[in-house]
């Protein structure tokens, strides 16, 4: 699937395609328009996020080792049990994100802002 561009991945999010333990590995995603994606399970190490809306997406138990996620919209997202070692959440924005369970080890969330984290 790293063939994709971001028009066709936010089209296959819009409309439902995109199955639990998806691999995304590496794929450049930035500026995606990902609000309430269905990614549970998904493979998105390495992944680039920057600057994409990611609120109210289903990102638990993910693979988000390493990726990129700086100044996304990660209000009412959840990433329970997910994997975001290394991950780099600088200036990023949280509003009632789920982290329950997250390997957070060497996570960058810096600048960062908003409220109510669980």
């Amino acid at each position: 699937m790293a063939e994709l561009n971001k028009d066709k991945f936010e089209e296959m999010v819009r409309n439902g395609e995109i199955t639990p333990n998806v691999s995304l590995n590496g794929l450049d995603l930035r500026e995606s328009n990902l609000r309430s994606a269905f990614l549970v399970g998904a493979n998105m190490s390495g992944s680039k996020l920057q600057n994409s809306n990611l609120a109210c997406a289903n990102l638990e138990s993910a693979d988000l080792e390493g990726a990129d996620l700086r100044g996304c919209n990660l209000s009412y997202t959840s990433f329970r049990n997910a994997n975001l070692k290394n991950a780099n959440l600088k200036k990023a924005y949280f509003e009632y994100t789920d982290f329950r369970g997250a390997n957070l080890q060497g996570t960058n969330f810096e600048d960062t802002s908003g409220q109510k984290i669980v």
